[in-house]
C-alpha cells in the first residue's frame, strides 16, 4: 500500500507546533498563531524525537530538554512525539511548550493508514520506520535531531537527510549486542552513560573519541532514590520479576509461566511481574538477529488473582524505577533494567533459558551480578539464600554500576545538553569529549 507523503508544515500556537497539512491542527493544539518568524528560525534549532509504540525511552531522553534551556536559551527546542500519551509524558518532565524557544510537534498518522501499521505493528516497528518515512523532511529542518533508539538513522541511510546532526542518548546501558550495532557509526555523535558502554563502543569500532561523549544517565535525574517505598504492604521479600521481549534471549517463553507458578505456591515472597513493556505489547515478537518467532499467549487469571502477585504490564510504574527502587531481589535475563536496579546493591539472579555460554561473552556482563539459573527448579535455592548470599556479589555490583554510570554532581541532562550546544558551535566541536 503507497500512501502520498503529506505536505510538510510548521506553525505555532502556544508553543506547540503543527507537523502535517496546513489545515489539520495536531491534537492538543491550542488555537492557531502564524508561522514562526524568520528571526526565530536564524536560532540554533534541536529536535527531540520520541519515536515509539511505548513510554519507556521518555524519561532517558526529556531531561534533556530542560537541560537545553538552562546552559544554551538561544536553541528553539522542539519535542516531537508520536502520541498524545508521549506528549503528556514530556510534559509532565518538562512543562508545557511556551513563546521562549520550547515547542511540541504532534507526529500524527491519518486514521486509514494507522489501521494498516497495527496490523503489521504486531510482529515489527512498521509505526515508527512509517513516522520516519512520513515526516524526513521536517526533520530534516533541525540543525540537530536527538534521539533515543537506533531506528532512527534511517532517516540517513533509507531517507535522505543529510544535513541534519543526527545525536544518538540509547535508552538503557545495557550489555546486548544490538546496543553496540553497526548502524550506531552512522549517527554524527553518541552521548553515553558511562566507561563500560563508550569503551565497548570504541572497541566495536562504531564511534571514534571525537564522536563519543561521557554524560551519565539523564533518568537519574528524575529519581529520589530516597523515595523508595515498599510495593505490598506486608515484611516478606519482595522480588522483582522483568524478563525481556527479546525471542532469542528472554526467559519467558519457556520458563515464565514456571516462575509465575512458583510465586503463586510460595506466598511467603512477593513478587512483581513488570515485564519489558514491549513484551505484552505484540501478538508476536520477531527476533531481528535469528528470524525466530514467538508467539504471546494470554496471562492465566490465576496470576491476577494471586495477594502476593502484582502483574504490571507496562503502567507508569514499569519505566519510573518505581519497581526497582522498591523491590529487594532482581531476577530477570537481558533487560538493562537491571543496572537501574543496582542503583542500591541488592540481590540478583538470572534465568539462562537458551544455554549460553555466558561466562566470557560480553553480552551477559549482567550476569556477574548474581548467580545464573538454568531451571526454575534451582530458583528456591536462590532465593533462600537470599541476602547471605548476596555479600559475594556486593562488590562486583558497585563496580558494575560505577563502570556502567559516570555521575557526577552536575546533573547528566546539563552534561548532555553542553555536549549538543558544543556540536552546533563550529568552534567548539572539537571540545565535545
Amino acid at each position: 500500500m503507497t500512501v502520498p507523503l503529506p505536505t510538510v508544515s510548521l506553525r505555532s500556537d502556544a508553543g506547540h507546533l503543527h507537523a502535517g497539512a496546513p489545515a489539520a491542527a495536531a491534537p492538543g493544539a491550542i488555537g492557531q498563531a502564524p508561522r514562526l518568524s524568520p528571526a526565530a528560525v536564524r536560532r540554533p534549532t534541536v529536535g527531540v524525537l520520541f519515536n515509539h509504540d511505548a513510554l519507556h525511552q521518555v524519561s532517558h531522553v526529556a531531561p534533556v530538554i530542560t537541560g537545553l534551556r538552562e546552559v544554551a536559551p538561544d536553541i528553539e527546542v522542539t519535542a516531537l512525539t508520536s502520541s498524545p500519551q508521549q506528549q503528556r509524558a514530556v510534559t509532565a518532565i518538562v512543562g508545557r511548550p511556551d513563546d521562549a524557544g520550547l515547542h511540541f510537534a504532534l507526529l500524527d498518522i491519518p486514521g486509514r493508514v494507522s489501521s494498516w501499521l497495527s496490523l503489521l505493528n504486531t510482529f515489527a516497528p512498521a509505526r515508527r520506520l512509517y513516522i520516519l518515512k512520513r515526516y524526513h523532511a521536517l526533520l530534516s529542518r533541525f540543525d540537530c535531531l536527538l534521539v533515543p533508539e537506533t531506528t532512527s538513522i534511517r532517516l540517513k541511510t533509507w531517507f535522505g537527510v543529510a544535513n541534519t546532526r543526527l545525536v544518538l542518548l540509547p535508552h538503557g546501558a545495557g550489555d546486548r549486542a544490538i546496543g553496540f550495532g553497526r548502524e550506531i557509526r552512522h549517527f554524527d555523535h553518541v552521548l553515553v552513560a558511562g566507561t563500560k558502554i563508550r569503551q565497548r563502543m570504541l572497541d566495536c569500532g562504531v564511534v571514534d573519541e571525537a564522536g563519543s561523549t561521557i554524560v551519565g544517565y539523564p533518568k537519574f535525574d528524575l529519581i529520589d532514590a530516597r523515595a523508595r517505598a515498599p510495593l505490598f504492604d506486608n515484611d516478606a521479600m519482595t522480588v522483582l520479576y522483568n524478563p525481556h521481549f527479546d525471542p532469542d534471549l528472554s526467559s519467558w517463553y519457556d520458563h515464565g509461566l514456571r516462575v509465575l507458578d512458583y510465586f503463586a505456591d510460595n506466598p511467603q515472597y512477593n513478587l512483581v511481574f513488570a515485564p519489558h513493556v514491549m513484551l505484552y505489547r505484540r501478538r508476536l515478537h520477531v527476533s531481528m538477529a535469528s528470524g525466530r518467532v514467538r508467539a504471546m499467549r494470554p496471562l492465566p487469571t490465576r496470576f491476577l488473582m494471586a495477594p502476593n502477585i502484582r502483574v504490571d504490564l507496562g503502567s507508569e510504574n514499569c519505566v519510573n524505577m518505581r519497581y526497582t527502587l522498591g523491590a529487594d531481589f532482581y531476577l530477570g535475563d537481558v533487560s538493562s533494567q537491571v543496572y537501574e536496579f543496582l542503583f542500591e546493591p541488592r540481590p540478583c539472579a538470572f534465568i539462562n533459558s537458551h544455554a549460553a555460554r555466558w561466562e566470557q561473552d560480553p553480552n551477559y556482563r549482567h550476569w556477574h551480578n548474581g548467580p545464573v539459573i538454568d531451571d526454575v527448579a534451582e530458583l528456591d535455592a536462590v532465593l533462600r539464600s537470599g541476602v547471605v548470599g548476596h555479600a559475594g556479589y556486593r562488590a562486583h555490583q558497585r563496580a558494575a554500576f560505577a563502570e556502567t554510570f559516570d555521575i557526577s554532581t552536575t546533573p547528566s541532562a546539563t552534561r548532555a545538553a553542553r555536549a549538543i550546544a558544543a556540536l552546533l558551535t563550529d568552534e567548539n566541536r572539537a571540545a565535545v569529549r
